[in-house]
């Protein structure tokens, strides 16, 4: 399966540290955040990559080359204008004949890929994503998608950035897509996944699968200065174990 990772984020809120430092490149507990997910995905199985960039594009291709030092395959996209998320994935279409996934570069994942990409399709539904309990799971605070789910654990509702401290599963920014998807996805339009893809989704009857991060798996925003030290907290206490 074939692997999507958006990093071409501009990153504003972390700025001095992104004025010329893209936020997939941070350094994290002795890793850069995209380096980090990168070797998650590989032990998971995955072997292809692409990366969408735009921000500082060239110092990500820079680093991470063509993957081969990190055991992968990676070829680049990039973005000249911003389209969102899904719009972002919908130019990759010609791409995309089978299953992938996609993955927010931005984020800082401690998760075992390999569980999502295992689960079982369910052959009604486009899409699955991946869910974070904020109160069990390990995270930064960010606000994401509050994600309602039902009682077979599909989706219910979706708010992107609402203020739901009822709900507790929020949108990890992980998703395993089938290529029906680019059908709710318009070319040449500013499309995103939260606020444009999901919920419409949900209103046409279209359902939404999940998988449910275990306890010990985490997420971490780290859109601010105040997040990405919280992230720093985390992990460095991780490699210390």
């Amino acid at each position: 399966m074939k692997a999507v990772i958006i990093a071409g984020g501009l990153s504003t809120r972390l700025r001095p540290l992104t004025n010329d430092t893209p936020k997939p490149l941070i350094e994290v507990a002795g890793k850069n955040i995209l380096e980090r997910t990168l070797q998650q995905l590989k032990r998971a199985g995955i072997r292809d990559v692409i990366l969408n960039t735009h921000y500082l594009a060239d110092k990500i291709s820079d680093y991470f080359g063509n993957g081969s030092r990190f055991g992968l395959k990676v070829e680049y996209f990039y973005e000249k204008d911003l389209v969102g998320i899904a719009g972002a994935v919908k130019r990759l279409e010609g791409k995309l004949k089978e299953p992938f996934l996609v993955v927010y570069g931005d984020n800082v994942f401690n998760m075992d890929f390999g569980k999502i990409l295992s689960a079982s399709p369910d052959p009604r539904s486009p899409a699955l994503i991946a869910l974070f309990d904020r109160k069990i799971n390990p995270n930064s605070g960010a606000a994401g998608g509050v994600v309602e789910i039902d009682y077979s654990g599909f989706v219910k509702d979706f708010w992107e950035g609402a203020s739901r401290p009822d709900i507790n599963f929020v949108n990890a920014g992980v998703y395993i897509l089938k290529p029906d998807i680019f059908k709710y996805i318009p070319a040449g339009a500013f499309y995103d996944f939260g606020k444009h893809v999901f919920p419409d989704l949900l209103q046409k009857g279209i359902p939404i699968q999940t998988h449910i991060l275990s306890p010990t798996e985490a997420v971490f925003g780290a859109d601010t200065l105040e997040y990405l030290e919280r992230t720093r907290e985390y992990f460095e206490e991780l490699r210390e174990l």
